[in-house]
Formats: C-alpha cells, structure tokens, sequence
C-alpha cells in the first residue's frame, strides 16, 4: 500500500471519528440543556447498578450523620462479628426500616455491578448475499451461521444532570467489546460470458475487536460511539466445477482487514422493550484476494511442455464497507431476546496487477513468443450486498 494511500485513510479516520464525537456530544446537549434531572440509563440491568449505588449512598449518609451525633464506642481488637449480627434484628435501630429487610443488598453490592456491567450475546443469523462484478458476474444465494459477542465494562455509565456534565467524562472509553460470526451456505453463479453454474459453497467468518464511549441519553436512553479494528474471510469453493458453457472454475478466498466506526443509540421502551438503532462505516485498510487458478487443470506452453497455474495473489488497497442494524429486545429476569434486521455492504475496486506464474512462480507466463507482453491479472472491481436478520439471547 503507498504511504499517499495510507495517510489518506488515516485521515478519512480520524475526520469521521470527530464528527462522531461531535454528532454525539450535540445530541447528548440538546437532551440535557435546561433539565434538572436525567432519567434511569437504558436498561435494567443498570437499573440494578443504579439502585445499588443509591442505596450504598443513602446508608453511608446515614451512617455518618449517626456518627456525628453519637460518638462511637472504642474499638475493641478482641470482638468478632459473626454473620449473625447481620439479622435484621440485630441491626442498628436508626437504620430506616427498608434498609433492615434486605441488608444482603448492600453486602452483594460489588457482585451486582460487576455482574451487570458484563455482557454475553449468543445466537443465529441467516442472511441473502449477492456478490458483483459489474459487466462480468453476479454470484446469490442464503447463508447461514451463528454469532457471538462479549462486552466488557470498566465502569458503569454516568448520568448527565447539566450542560457541565456532559463534558465531565471527555473522551474515556468504558467499554469493550469482542465479537465473531460464522456463516456457511450456497451460492448461483451467473455471467453472460461463461454461462452458469448452481450450488456452489460459500463459507464465510469475520472477527472484531471494539473500543467505545457508553453515555446515556435522556430520556431513558443511551448513545454510544465506537471504533476498533476487523478481520472479514470469505471462500468461494468452486473450484474444480465447468459452467453450462463448459469454462472451468476456481476457489477464491478473501480477506479483509478494516477500521470500523460506528454509532449506536438504545432507547428503552415501556413492558421491558428496548430498541437500538446501529450506524456503521468501515475504513479498507487492506485485501488479499486468492484465485486458486490451479484448479483449472494443465495448459500447453510454446514448448510443449504441460504446466499449471500457480495461485494467484492479487493486494486490494482501495474499497469501503457499510452496515446498519435495528436490534429490538425483549427484557426477562434471566436474559434478554434478541431480534435484529441487518444489512452489510463492501464496495471494492480494481486490485493491483500480478503476473500468471507456473512451478512456484519460476515460470512466467506472456502473451507473445519474445516474452514482451506479461500475462497478468487482477481482481474486478466487486461490490457485495449481505441482509438478513438475527435472533439471539443476551445475557
């Protein structure tokens, strides 16, 4: 990749990543600007979070204003407080009495929040792709596979009371987050030229690792800027197969590795529905696309000499990714359901050029006797389309 490429994409990188911030800190203000109070964040399980952090400050406030009237009684290094001092019944009398009924609360205080802030989502997708070459060939079919995600927390969102506030945290980022799918199916191949050819496998798999800044929203919502890096593989298992044309083909693998920067808004609904709304662009950083032209058998040389094609391995250093998604979720005590519609879009052009090679590249192939004219080739520009639906558990 030329250093004028890579500065460029930098760049569109960290242009996009402004505007987000940007984007986001408008939105949080035009919420928050003249209110006194913010809402509950988005979902229950920072509910959970919240309750236990208010109670932790109501008892500790309690505790104190006692303290100050009431000097304590000396320490005495020989006692032992046995779990049974912790009954209700043996309990400070000027602890209120709500506080008395459930003193297990505040004990299993740092277990809730740290359980809460942890997140694991697991379950299917099933979605339509179609792959394009403009003017040369079309591939469609249904894909078919499963997904997973971790989300990590390093502390709990903070809710936003004043036009201060929404600068307090500038720039932290609370949250990670690994995520990975895997899909499998069939494909139609289609091309005027070479004819047609049904059933051909597809196997797909893509990883991600996410970085992100979780703030709520008012009311009762939360809006969530997020980069990271990616890794997309795709294989095109044909080879070996001839066309209704009789034109033989090949196995192609692809790889992809980009920077996605996205922007997520969750809106908690009434009956424990939340619905969030998912924005996606990704920065092509780099390609690899593999054409096992060996597949294609022997071809016959000026010298009479039987040779096969060498795989060809053509770089990919221009391109841009698009996805969006609308996850609907259904809160229970346990773990959440799932739904969510999806769409995902590359758009690549032309690769670089690489010259056809036989026996481990120690035989070039050119187009003419006296060995001017190398035969090379590359990979078209290709667009591909992936929407489909998810349904999962959260937990």
């Amino acid at each position: 990749m030329s250093h004028r490429l890579f500065a460029k994409k930098i760049k569109i990188f960290l242009f996009f990543f402004l505007g987000v911030l940007f984007f986001e800190k408008t939105i949080l203000l035009s919420q928050v600007y003249g209110e006194e109070k913010a809402s509950l964040p988005l979902d229950s399980r920072h509910q959970v979070i919240q309750d236990a952090l208010d109670y932790q400050e109501e008892l500790d406030d309690i505790v104190q204003h006692k303290r100050a009237e009431t000097p304590p009684p000396p320490f005495d290094p020989r006692a032992v407080i046995s779990e049974d001092d912790l009954l209700p019944d043996r309990l400070p009398q000027f602890l209120p009495d709500e506080f008395s009924a459930n003193p297990r609360t505040v004990l299993d205080r740092d277990e809730v929040v740290r359980e809460a802030l942890n997140e694991v989502e697991i379950g299917l997708e099933t979605y339509a792709i179609s792959y394009r070459e403009p003017g040369l060939m079309k591939d469609q079919g249904i894909l078919s596979g499963l997904y997973g995600s971790y989300t990590y927390r390093t502390r709990d969102n903070q809710q936003i009371q004043s036009f201060k506030d929404a600068w307090r945290d500038r720039f932290k980022i609370n949250k990670f987050m690994a995520e990975g799918r895997l899909a499998r199916g069939k494909v139609d191949y289609e091309s005027d030229d070479s004819g047609t050819l049904d059933g051909l496998p597809y196997y797909t798999f893509e990883l991600r690792g996410l970085l992100a800044y979780e703030m709520p929203m008012i009311p009762s919502g939360c809006i969530t800027p997020y980069f990271g890096v990616g890794f997309r593989y795709l294989k095109d298992d044909s080879g070996g197969k001839t066309t209704t044309t009789g034109h033989w083909s090949y196995d192609r693998e692809s790889r992809y590795i980009y920077i996605p920067i996205g922007l997520e808004i969750t809106k908690q609904l009434k009956n424990k529905w939340s619905v969030g709304l998912t924005c996606e662009y990704d920065i092509f950083l780099f390609g690899k696309q593999k054409s096992h032209l060996e597949d294609g058998g022997a071809w016959i040389l000026d010298d009479g000499q039987y040779y096969a094609l060498d795989t060809l391995e053509n770089d990919q250093e221009e391109g841009f990714g698009l996805r969006g998604s609308l996850k609907i979720m259904r809160q229970h005590e346990k773990w959440d359901f799932v739904f969510e519609p999806f769409v995902r879009y590359w758009s690549l052009k032309d690769s670089l050029l690489a010259q056809w090679t036989s026996l481990s590249g120690s035989v070039l192939w050119y187009s003419d006797p006296a060995y001017r004219y190398p035969i090379y080739g590359y990979e078209p520009e290709n667009h591909t389309t992936e929407y489909g639906f998810r349904l999962g558990v959260n937990y």
